[in-house]
């Protein structure tokens, strides 16, 4: 499920979240998956009952990282199924203040971003990653997809490509091809 999370293909991953999940509830890793796989779908909308089920399920195991995880998705469930702007950026800018060490919740804020295309609050949500990266260890790949993606909403699809160039070499074609064309569609071409 997490290598094909990784790469984006969250089709791919779905079975295998949908049947980690159903195996044990209890396991807020597998909850996250499914969520992360549904709410990335073509047609989000379409799963919002189960999306509502998964983030009460994160609320229900109440440990401070799945109560972490439940914040975020429900942001995240404002911005692509809600749709609303305004409600989906303050409750996750609400998770970055309760969670200020922690990287996930700017990472959701950074997605919430690309969803309305806003450069602003994708650059403050970089800015803030990039301060926390000197304390804790993550992706790389990430960090440089927000940034490829900044630099093609401003047009600049040359750099754009040329961030996440070394990236892109060890993915399958596949995931090339899709990554490309969403960064294009972010430059506008």
């Amino acid at each position: 499920v997490q290598v094909y999370v990784q790469l984006e293909e969250y089709d791919k991953a779905l079975d295998y979240a949908k049947r980690n999940y159903e195996e044990n509830r209890g396991n807020q890793f597998h909850t996250q998956a499914y969520f992360n796989c549904l709410i990335n779908s073509e047609t989000p909308e379409e799963h919002s009952k189960q999306l509502q089920k998964l983030i009460d399920n994160l609320r229900k195991i109440d440990s401070e990282q799945s109560n972490e995880m439940a914040d975020i998705a429900d942001a995240l469930y404002h911005a692509k199924v809600i749709n609303n702007k305004i409600l989906s950026l303050d409750k996750i800018n609400d998770c970055v203040g309760r969670y200020p060490e922690n990287h996930y919740p700017l990472l959701a804020k950074c997605d919430i971003a690309l969803k309305y295309r806003d450069k602003e609050v994708l650059k403050n949500g970089l800015e803030e990653l990039e301060k926390i990266i000197k304390k804790r260890h993550f992706s790389l790949r990430t960090l440089n997809r927000y940034k490829a993606s900044l630099l093609a909403l401003n047009g600049d699809i040359d750099s754009a490509l040329s961030v996440i160039e070394k990236d892109l070499y060890r993915y399958p074609q596949e995931s090339k091809d899709r990554i490309t064309a969403k960064l294009e569609e972010y430059a506008g071409l």
